[in-house]
């Protein structure tokens, strides 16, 4: 019984961030070393500055 209880309460604050604009990800592309969705880390820096990042890598 606990564990529906549980299992309710977090989908409850996933779609909480969700509905304010929180991105959600899937358990496979996080990253545990690094405590990061790396792609997610990496768009961060790249998309703001696009032009600069051919540079960079």
């Amino acid at each position: 019984m606990a564990d529906s209880k549980e299992a309710q309460f977090q989908q409850d604050i996933i779609d909480a961030l969700s509905a304010q604009g929180w991105l959600i990800g899937t358990a496979n592309r996080y990253d545990c070393r690094t405590a990061l969705y790396t792609e997610d880390f990496l768009g961060f820096f790249k998309e703001p500055w696009l032009e600069r990042w051919g540079a960079l890598v």
